[in-house]
């Protein structure tokens, strides 16, 4: 199945898809828990949506953390990815861009 074709089963990067894939190595997409799924589930329909099994599916994800380094690089505001929403997302940036990221410093 190509990439733009299973792109409308996983979350969907800013931007349109084939932007997405030609710019970004997104070859991880293929072993997601979220193949199949559908977006609906990532992105609700109202912003207090249930995310519920979003956060389910991701949990046992076995490219939970590139998946969610791709949704912090491009700073994805929209949906689930990585097992994050995008407020945990927000603040996680701000973190790293205080500073907070060097844990070594302790």
């Amino acid at each position: 199945m190509s990439a733009t074709t299973r792109a409308d089963s996983v979350p969907q990067p800013n931007g349109s898809c084939d932007d997405a894939f030609a710019s970004a190595d997104l070859a991880w997409l293929a072993r997601a828990a979220c193949v199949g799924v559908a977006t609906s589930v990532f992105y609700p329909r109202y912003a207090n949506g249930d995310l519920t099994e979003a956060l389910l599916i991701c949990r046992s994800c076995p490219v939970r953390m590139p998946c969610l380094e791709h949704a912090i690089s491009t700073r994805e505001v929209f949906g689930v990815w990585g097992g994050t929403t995008p407020e945990v997302r927000r603040r996680l940036i701000a973190f790293t861009e205080i500073g907070g990221a060097d844990c070594d410093e302790r």
